[in-house]
């Protein structure tokens, strides 16, 4: 099934989910994050998103490109979807979310670009534990603070699939389909 589709009609549902983005840079991946949290706005008038990820990951040209390609007719859509950049301490901005000036609909998190080396097991562990304390933040937050909201928690890395299978209820793998690679479509890790 075509991605966007499955988790607009999961997040409709109130149900809170994580993707991976297999073979996928991560501004590729926000992208079509910020797509379907647009999208979600577009079916629901009064409806508002928010997305978290870094600067680099919206500000390149790669997003520019498709960016100039879409439909100018979903901007009002577009509009409301409140974009903030995560800081080097992305796990207090993460703790504020409660402190929102409005009620979103949906909360995506993009998992920071890992800046750790892999080299020792110990930098990839620690950087493993800090994805699964932002997941767990980003849904304990739609759960008591933002009670209306659904989280979707997504990365690129595909390094901490199974830690945050024991998180969400349901989480993807997003990868080019074998019949038409420019189709995104979902698979079930965890069937």
């Amino acid at each position: 099934m075509e991605w966007r589709s499955l988790c607009r009609e999961k997040l409709c549902q109130g149900r809170s989910q994580a993707v991976v983005f297999e073979n996928s840079e991560a501004s590729l991946g926000t992208w079509e994050v910020l797509l379907l949290l647009r999208d979600l706005c577009a079916q629901d008038p009064e409806a508002h998103c928010l997305l978290l990820c870094e600067k680099s990951q919206l500000r390149n040209g790669q997003v520019a490109r498709r960016a100039l390609a879409e439909d100018p007719k979903l901007d009002e859509a577009l509009k409301r979807v409140h974009i903030k950049y995560l800081s080097d301490a992305p796990v207090a901005q993460l703790l504020a979310l409660h402190a929102l000036p409005f009620h979103p609909k949906a909360v995506a998190c993009c998992a920071p670009v890992p800046r750790v080396a892999e080299g020792p097991g110990s930098a990839l562990l620690v950087q493993e534990h800090q994805l699964c304390l932002m997941a767990s933040l980003l849904l304990d937050a739609c759960q008591s603070w933002l009670p209306s909201a659904s989280a979707l928690f997504f990365e690129s890395t595909m390094k901490a699939e199974s830690l945050l299978g024991s998180i969400f209820p349901d989480i993807w793998r997003i990868h080019s389909d074998q019949t038409n690679r420019h189709r995104l479509v979902a698979e079930a890790l965890f069937p």
